[in-house]
Formats: C-alpha cells, structure tokens, sequence
C-alpha cells in the first residue's frame, strides 16, 4: 500500500473515504461499482491503494497462448484475444531446402488458432463469442491480440465489430499469403461474421513498412489512435536492408471507426534522437496531451523513457512527410524519474487512462515487474503494492470497464521457442483502485 501521512483536515477526508468504501466493499467484484462518467478534470488522487479482486484466473491452458489483448465488446462485455499454439514443434532449420527466414523457433507446422474470450459476469466465467480461428503457423505475434478494438455502428458495419492488425511481414513468406504486402494491416469481424474480412493497410507499401502494436479509443469517443512504428523501406525489404535499425514512431488517427486512417505526429530532430523506437504506448491526460512511455534506448543499453506528445489544432509535418491539421508535437523523451525505475529489460509499455472510480484521471503502466501510478502527467510514479506479492505475467494488457474494476491480461512464460507439449495459460487478473485510507500517527 502506498501512504501519506494525513493531518487536520485530511485526516477527516481519509476517514470518508474509508467509511464509503466499507459501504461499497460488496460490490467490489459483483456488483456495478462505481459508474460515474468517464474523467473530465484532474481529479485524480496523489496516493491510491490497489486490491487484488481475482488472481490468476486461468482462461486458457494447454499449448503456448500468447499476447493477450484488452478491450470492452459492443455489448459491453470485458474481453480479450490472443493466438493459441498446439501440436509438434518443428525441427532446427538446418537443411538447404528450409522454409526462407526460418527463426528455429519451432512455430513452422503447428496448429494456430486467433482465440476470443469474453466475460459478461465481472470475470467469474469467460465464454468464446465465436470459435477460434485456424491462422497461418507464423511466429504468434503475427496475429496478436494486443491491438484488437470493438467498433461503434456506422452506416457500413454493425456496432461491436472488431478491428485487429495482422502483421503480414511476418506471414508473407507463407504461400498462401504470397500476395499480401510484407507489412501490417487490418481486418474486421461483425458480431454475426464467420470470419475476418479485409485488408486495410495504412501507410503505402511502395515506401513504408509498419506495425501496429495498440489501438485506443479517447475519451470524445470518436477518436481512434493507433501506435506502432514505421521504417523507411518498402514493404518486404526491410529485413534484408539497414533500414531495420531506422525504425520511427507512428501514431495515427481515425475519427470514422477504422474507415480512414492519418498520421498526426510530428517528431523534432531532438526527440528522434533522444529515442530510437522500438516499443510504445500512450495515455489520454486531461488537456487533450498524451503521456507516453517507451522501450527504446539509452546510449547502448535498454531504456524506459518517457514523453509528453502536445496536441494543437495547428497543422504539422508529420514524420512521414505528411501534412495534418491538428495532431501530437513530441517534446524530447527523457528518462523515466526515480520514482519510476528503470529495469534491466523493459518490455512493451501500457498504458491505462483511469477514467472511472475514485482514482480517474490518473495514468497506470503495468508490466510483470509491476504496476505504477501517476497523478501528475508521469512527474512522480508510485508502484502499487498487493496482497501475496502479485504482479502480472508477461507482456501484460488492460483495460478499465465503467464500474471501475480493471482486468489485466497476461501470459506465463515469456517470448520464448514453441516446446511440443508446452502449457503456457493466458490469465486473467481483476484489480481496483481506492483512495489511500491510511492514517499514520
């Protein structure tokens, strides 16, 4: 439990907060909680206690499930999707005759499912809305379920249709993918849909390659952001070039549910310096401005810097040579504050933008090393401590459903080879957030 010693007046206001959240304590897993609207001021408290509501709950075992996504359906389900690998590993690449790019990973020739799990019961029981569907036996971030987003109706799609990005440069050496572009797209699926349907690719491939690792709906509930990278290389030549180690930030945005898509970063030369891209996230603040955090690096090893992208209404030049008007300016990145540590291998960032409970208006990073809080636009972190020492598994993803309660998804393992027989659960994790209630003499 992070503290703060309270005197007079706060003392008082500590002893409201606990006396309302002992009368809210039945709700905390069953009941609707907190459904006040969504964040719209800096309200968020400096000091939050976190309560672990469900740990470890197991939604899928048996094989190597990996990278799990984080999304609320149309219907308001709380759900998430990940790829599930079973069957015989595949033998070292050793021989001429070997499949090209083969990465001795043991992937090649198992069977892979694009699995989609839901709860409409605050994460007592989880159901499949569809049934999984056999993918291309790629290495599994191929089709992982990070950035999967439920849609809103338009005129050309039905509400809760879901939106997820296929990397086709890792499956564009399948040949039944011979004619795809080696580079990230996006494909749809209606709730009633038997499969996914289209490829929608954001940048031209004549000139970029791309991917896509998150996508966020703000709080005006029309804005989609997509967060990836990008290299300055034609679709499927960037692994056989230096242009691999040229990657940039991307951020894109869509105000007509995935319909349309445009870059809208602008990146000075200072900021392109200070950090290489590699990993990213970012979280809506209160004024419109986005806080991100990155993997990248400091001089040559790992880092875990931070940013403050500023939004105008002005026109850019984004980092693709695009014009745009309105968008994000990134201040130069920096190291993350002590408060906020640095780790000998950071891994992707994410983000959560608190917008429901007592604690909206705050920003959460989670990862298996634990979970950070800012209050302040990512001046000052405090890590959230729980019962029995939890923490997240890896590659974790969240996302805050309106009665408060925040599930976490996460897998057991690590980015590692496949393993015949291998048993890799996807879990789930509830937590809340509360005021700190503790009152130090």
């Amino acid at each position: 439990m992070n503290r703060l010693r309270r005197t007079g007046r706060e003392a008082v206001l500590a002893a409201l907060f606990g006396l309302l959240a002992m009368a809210a304590v039945v709700f905390l897993v069953f009941g609707s909680g907190d459904d006040s609207p969504a964040h719209d001021g800096p309200v968020a408290p400096q000091v939050v206690s976190g309560e672990l509501l469900i740990r470890d709950f197991v939604l899928s075992s048996g094989g190597y499930n990996a990278f799990a996504g984080a999304f609320i359906t149309g219907s308001g389900a709380v759900a998430t999707a990940f790829v599930n690998v079973t069957g015989t590993a595949a033998a070292p690449c050793l021989r001429p005759d070997d499949p090209p790019r083969c990465d001795d990973r043991g992937f090649r020739g198992t069977k892979q499912a694009f699995v989609v799990v839901e709860s409409k019961t605050q994460g007592r029981s989880w159901t499949k809305p569809f049934a999984p569907e056999t993918v291309v036996s790629a290495i599994p971030s191929a089709f992982t379920g990070q950035p999967v987003i439920a849609l809103k109706k338009t005129d050309d799609q039905p509400a809760g249709t879901l939106l997820r990005r296929v990397n086709g440069e890792d499956i564009s050496v399948y040949p039944e993918f011979a004619g795809v572009p080696a580079t990230a797209f996006l494909q749809r699926r209606a709730p009633a849909a038997t499969a996914w349907s289209g490829r929608q690719i954001l940048l031209d491939p004549k000139r970029f390659t791309y991917n896509i690792s998150r996508i966020h709906r703000l709080r005006d509930g029309k804005t989609l952001l997509a967060v990836g990278g990008f290299w300055e290389a034609p679709a499927g030549t960037r692994l056989t070039s230096r242009a691999q180690e040229k990657g940039q930030w991307l951020l894109m945005r869509s105000t007509d549910e995935g319909a349309s898509w445009h870059n809208v970063l602008e990146v000075p030369a200072a900021a392109v310096a200070a950090a290489p891209a590699l990993e990213w996230d970012v979280a809506e603040l209160d004024d419109g401005n986005l806080l991100a955090v990155m993997r990248t690096h400091d001089g040559d090893r790992p880092a875990r810097k931070q940013v403050i992208l500023d939004r105008t209404d002005d026109e850019i030049t984004t980092n693709t040579g695009s014009r745009s008007d309105g968008g994000w300016r990134m201040q130069t990145p920096t190291l993350t504050p002590p408060s906020f540590p640095q780790v000998a291998a950071p891994q992707h960032p994410d983000l959560l933008s608190l917008e429901y409970g007592p604690a909206r208006g705050g920003i959460l990073h989670i990862a298996d090393e634990g979970i950070y809080y800012t209050a302040d636009d990512g001046q000052t972190w405090a890590r959230l401590t729980f019962s029995h020492d939890w923490t997240p598994h890896y590659y974790p993803n969240a996302v805050q459903a309106p009665g408060g309660n925040i599930y976490i998804f996460s897998h057991a393992g690590a980015d590692e080879a496949y393993r015949t027989g291998a048993d890799k659960p996807v879990y789930a994790d509830v937590i809340r957030l509360e005021p700190d209630r503790e009152i130090l003499p």
